[in-house]
């Protein structure tokens, strides 16, 4: 671990200003761009576009946002850079973020890049090259710059680490961009049921060996829940296609009531789900990790293929002729 000598003195800043009379609402303000900027913000936006405006933009924008936050992970185990506050143990009140379980859990995480600042810089740059809506195009750019203040603003990441992740972030989305279509391209010449059954056994392989030999550790908690996510999507996106492969541009009405349906279906499992295993174990634990890695697969198979499936009986979408 190295302490990297980034300044304090705009954490300082808004930490006096977040304890100044009347700010509360614009603290407020910053959590809810913080937890917009989080997996479970991008959950939302992505199941969107994909139940209601492009599938094919929606596989695309999973892929990225899996390299960014791959790469995010790997960058902060390279650099190894305590938050804000750590290493002298005063975070537990120098923080704007609610609750002391969840500071004691962010305080193990690294910080540079930050997270938030990187992803946001990924998405929003990719969302802002693939519609024309100048709206869209304002929100992308407010988004990004918000989701990143933010993370300052409360205190757990230097400026610094804000700047670092939309640049990386930013030229991500970039790279994505220029070499998009050649994905088009590729031809997997691999059988189906070899595919449907490696997406399951090679990730779940790869969650069971890093909790047995390097432990279940909280650090190492989203690697099962990407491979989690890879084992049910895969599967979920090519039944979707087989066996229902469904429009989703629809009626303004219909829309509405996908997304109506379909957000809080999502939200039940993702989080209804949680408390019910954690009854059978604890998260870290090695069955607690399976069990983390099972959620999120029920969670892609869900909002992958049965959403979809449910939407075409309820005449929400209609289905593309086979022929």
């Amino acid at each position: 671990m190295v302490v990297l000598p980034f300044s304090t003195e705009i954490l300082q800043f808004f930490y006096n200003f977040r304890h100044s009379s009347g700010t509360q609402p614009i603290t407020n303000f910053f959590i809810s761009m913080t937890t917009i900027g989080s997996i479970v913000g991008y959950f939302a936006l992505v199941l969107i576009i994909y139940w209601c405006i492009d599938k094919k933009l929606a596989y695309k924008t999973i892929l990225l946002l899996f390299i960014g936050a791959v790469l995010n992970i790997v960058l902060k185990d390279l650099i190894a850079n305590p938050r804000p506050y750590v290493s002298n143990n005063t975070y537990q009140e120098k923080w704007g973020v609610p609750g002391t379980a969840a500071k004691a859990k962010l305080a193990t995480q690294y910080s540079t890049p930050s997270g938030h600042a990187q992803l946001s810089g990924t998405f929003y740059t990719y969302i802002f090259a693939k519609f024309q809506n100048r709206w869209v195009k304002v929100f992308s750019v407010l988004m990004v710059l918000l989701i990143g203040i933010s993370r300052p603003y409360l205190g757990v990441h230097y400026l610094e680490d804000v700047i670092l992740g939309w640049i990386i972030g930013i030229l991500t989305a970039v790279v994505f961009l220029k070499y998009e279509n050649k994905l088009n391209n590729i031809k997997i010449s691999i059988d189906r049921r070899l595919i449907l059954y490696g997406s399951v056994l090679v990730p779940l392989l790869v969650v069971a060996g890093v909790a047995v030999i390097l432990g279940p550790k909280l650090k190492y908690e989203d690697i099962a829940t990407y491979m989690g996510l890879i084992s049910g999507l895969i599967p979920a996106l090519m039944l979707e296609r087989s066996s229902i492969n469904f429009i989703p541009k629809t009626g303004i009405r219909n829309q509405v009531i996908k997304v109506l349906i379909g957000i809080p279906v999502a939200y039940i499992i993702l989080e209804g789900l949680k408390p019910i295993f954690l009854l059978i174990a604890p998260d870290l634990s090695i069955l607690g990790f399976l069990l983390r890695y099972l959620r999120y697969l029920i969670f892609a198979l869900t909002v992958g293929y049965l959403l979809p499936l449910l939407f075409v009986k309820l005449n929400l979408s209609l289905q593309e002729s086979k022929n």
